[in-house]
Parts: C-alpha cells; structure tokens; sequence
C-alpha cells in the first residue's frame, strides 16, 4: 500500500519519498480537484485595509444561513457563489489598531466566529465584540456590537452559552471582573446579551486560568463541553450548573506541556479535535492528546521552519469534511491529513508567490433552502434552493476566492516511490504495471519514469514511457541500465487514483 511518510527509511515497501496534488484516500492516492477560480469575486482592497495575506477564509459557520465568512483588517465580509463578497461590516467599517503577534495569529487582529442559534459572533479583541444574525446570506444586516460583553481574541459556542476568551474590559454590570489574557466568560444560560454574571439566575461567569503561563490563545467546543487552549496548555471544561458555590463549569487541566498556537490552528473534527502546537500537531479525542504525524513531522518542520511557522506565515488549519481532511497551509505548502485512514499528502497553492492560501473550517452541508410553492389535493410541494452548492471546498487567497471540488480541471500529479531493491544484487526493472481504483481515461495522459543508482540515492533517469493499452509501462530502462536500487514516478494529468506501482525487476546478477 502506498503511504506518503518521508521521514522512514526510503527503503520501506511501500513508501511515497514525494507526493504533490494527490489526496490520501482508502485505497491510494487520488488526482485532486484542482482549484478552480472565481475570477469575477476578486476582492478588492479598500483605503487602510491591511492584511498580511489580504483576505482569508475564516469559516463556513453551521448555522441556518450556512454563511462564509472573511475578514480583512477593516471589514467581515460574506462570501456567496453567486454576488461574490458582500461587505456586512458594522456601519463605518473598522478602524483597528496594531496588534502585537503573538503564537499562530497575525498583527492584524484576525477574526474569530461562533454561530448561536441564527446570531454570529465575532472577536478580534481589537474591537467592541461584534454580532450579525446569519439569515441574511448577502446584505441588509450588518454587524454590529454586542454590549455589556468584554473585548476578546477568540469566541466559540457550548452548552447553550457563548464564550469570549483572552478578555479586556469589563462586562455586564460589573465593577471587579476585569478582563485579562487568561480569562474567559460565558453569557447568560441561552442568551447570547446577557453578561451580568449572576451564578445563581442567569449562570453568567468567568474563570481564570493562572496556574499555567500565557494567554488563551483558542477555546473550541468539545463533545458536552469546551477546551480551552494556552500556547503550552490545554483544559477540558465540563458543565456543572447553578448553584450558591458552583463554578457554573469546572475546568480540568488536561496537559501542561502541550497547547495550542491561536484561533485559526485548530479544527473541530466532530469526533476530537486537531491542532498546532509549538512543534508538532495533535488530535485530542478526549483521552491525552497525541502527535498525528510519524512519519511526516521532520518533514513538517523542515517545510514549515517550525510546526506552528512565525510570523505572517502561521500554520493554519481547515477542515473538509467531506474528503475526511485537515489542511495545513502555510505560504507555499498545504499538507493534508486524512484522518479517516491516518494518511498525509500534499498539495501546491494555486499561486505560491509568499501568500498563504486559507481553507475555510468547512462541512459538506449545501444549506438547502426549501419554500412552499404550491399545494394540491391538501399536498404540498416545495421548491429547494441552494445558495452555496459546492462551496465546501472554498479557499481564499490573496483576495482571491477558490473552489477546489466544483469539477476536475486538469493539472500535474506526481508520486515518487522510495528506494526498491537489494545492496548485494543487480536488477533490471522492466516494466511499471500501475494499479488503478479509477483508471486514467486516457493512458497517454501518464507517464512512469524509472531512477536507478548503485546505493540508495537520487538515481539517474533511465527511462521513460507512457502507458500502453494495458496500463503498462514496458520496456523502461535502456540499454545495460542495471542498478542495485530503483524509484518509480508516476505523473499524471488525468483523474485517477493509485492503489499501487508494481515493478517488475530481473536479475542480472550479484554485485
């Protein structure tokens, strides 16, 4: 079975040493839809608005409206398929000041979002907490703040309560809780504006997190409760309920060692959760939280510098649900982790010029939109729209918006098998016999090419041919072309999938 782990001996049967544009699945590896432009939706800078990428996909929140939302340093927009960025930002827009970097997110103050109910919330700490109701997909109603709550760097949704985290300000009525790094908050109990910290009535609190070092950096909703996230920590926390001394929820320190780098690092698989941390990647499913990456991490940090990047060039994350992916994008790099069968791949940005293309956190939901149209003998039939049909694969990148499974558009597929062979014998490899789950249409559209060397080593090209009818390559190496060692390329552009590259070697003797 092929597997991409480049860090293993290169000798490993089996083994993928290079893996571009393909997409780990339960059989191979398959061609992936190359993403596909929305060339009339380009966003177009406004007067003061900076961001280091320009624009970035932010979530697709799960909410009844089913919105996309992006944000730069001055607006949140919303993206729909059909009118492209549709500017929701509250009246006036917003005027941010210089953030200063920290962990995984950016100088400009990104964005975090939470959907409630129909009401998204939005943070950034810079500004007032913001709030829109998501049933408007495209305009009409505008961000707008959220009072009595304080400023935060990341927000999500749990229980029936909205929590801010990494506070400033104060909230509610409130004259003692000040807000600070290693706070968080949750609303009333089923009301996203209630902020007046009644326990007993309305069980709007706070907690501190001061035993560990650092700021919250991410709070994520996990199965029946939240985890709450420091760069070097993490805490799973568990609803209790009212009460005269209760704490409304009860945080347990899960680890002390392992945390995660900021709001756009962490995915919420449904299942568990997966995210970045200073020098590695962990899922954590509710047990201790584990590195995902044998097999890849050197490689990992070597494309990344480290694990989690600096700077402008964070490490961020997305999920497509329905591929069983996360994405990890960096400026020229997405790795890709299926986490359905523990496989990892890689895929190039459309335009790796040094800016960073951002998956949204996605689902395969399309939000069909059902309405009454008529009814007959007391039946009724309705009639369904979709607004983001195939927008679950939406990534955003330099202001420029991509679909990467609206439909296959050609492109360059590659894979390199590692090293195949013996030190104490010569071969000749003959023949590539390529097994498909789903066959090239055209076999012209593949070639297989063939490195030999004497020690396992980048080898010399020794041959290369398309496939014949059979879906063989057939007489690869020339003339005398024996080696102790073989890798095989397989390159493609043709939709296919690759279960395996069976080689066919004949003896020629012992070295």
């Amino acid at each position: 079975m092929l597997d991409y782990r480049p860090d293993l001996d290169p000798r490993t049967p089996g083994l993928l040493t290079v893996c571009s544009d393909m997409v780990a699945t339960a059989k191979g590896y398959v061609a992936s839809y190359v993403a596909t432009t929305h060339t009339a939706h380009t966003y177009s800078l406004q007067a003061g608005e900076i961001y280091p990428n320009k624009l970035f996909a932010s979530r697709w929140v799960s909410s009844p409206g089913g919105i996309v939302l992006a944000s730069t340093n001055k607006r949140i927009n919303v993206y729909d398929y059909t009118n492209g960025f549709i500017n929701v930002s509250k009246a006036g827009d917003y005027t941010l000041g210089a953030q200063t970097y920290q962990y995984g997110e950016d100088s400009s103050a990104a964005f975090d979002f939470c959907a409630f109910g129909n009401i998204i919330v939005a943070a950034n700490k810079t500004q007032p907490t913001q709030y829109r109701s998501a049933l408007d997909l495209t305009s009409g109603t505008l961000f707008a703040d959220l009072g009595g709550t304080p400023k935060a760097n990341t927000c999500c949704a749990a229980r029936n309560f909205v929590f801010l985290a990494n506070c400033s300000g104060t909230f509610g009525s409130s004259t003692t809780a000040i807000g600070q790094g290693d706070m968080i908050a949750w609303s009333g109990i089923g009301d996203y504006t209630d902020w007046s910290l009644n326990t007993q009535v309305t069980q709007s609190s706070y907690a501190i997190f001061n035993d560990t070092p650092g700021d919250v950096t991410a709070i994520r909703p996990f199965r029946d409760g939240v985890v709450v996230f420091k760069a070097d920590s993490m805490y799973l926390g568990r609803y209790v309920g009212a009460g005269n001394n209760s704490p409304i929820w009860d945080f347990e320190r899960v680890s002390d060692k392992v945390g995660c780098l900021g709001h756009r690092s962490v995915a919420d698989l449904d299942f568990a959760l997966v995210f970045v941390s200073r020098d590695d990647i962990f899922l954590y499913d509710g047990t201790t939280p584990r590195p995902i990456t044998r097999g890849i991490a050197e490689s990992l940090r070597s494309s990344f510098g480290l694990i989690g990047g600096n700077g402008n060039n964070a490490l961020r994350v997305g999920h497509n649900k329905g591929d069983s992916s996360v994405w990890f994008a960096t400026s020229s790099l997405m790795n890709v982790w299926n986490y359905k069968y523990d496989r990892w791949s890689t895929l190039s940005n459309p335009n790796a010029n040094g800016r960073t293309e951002v998956m949204c956190q996605t689902n395969s939901d399309d939000f069909r939109v059902k309405t009454l149209s008529s009814v007959s003998g007391g039946v009724p039939s309705y009639a369904t729209s979709t607004n983001h049909y195939n927008l679950y694969t939406l990534t955003i990148q330099d202001g420029q918006p991509y679909n990467r499974n609206s439909s296959f558009a050609g492109g360059s597929f590659r894979m390199v098998t590692g090293f195949i062979g013996d030190p104490n014998k010569l071969a000749t490899l003959s023949r590539v016999n390529p097994i498909y789950a789903r066959a090239p249409s055209t076999v012209g559209n593949v070639t297989v090419k063939v490195y030999a060397s004497r020690t396992p080593s980048s080898g010399t090209l020794k041959g290369s041919k398309a496939l014949n009818s059979d879906y063989r390559a057939d007489n690869l190496a020339t003339a005398g072309a024996t080696a102790n060692f073989f890798q095989i390329e397989h390159l493609s552009s043709d939709y296919c999938e690759v279960v395996d590259l069976v080689p066919t070697l004949i003896p020629a003797g012992e070295r």
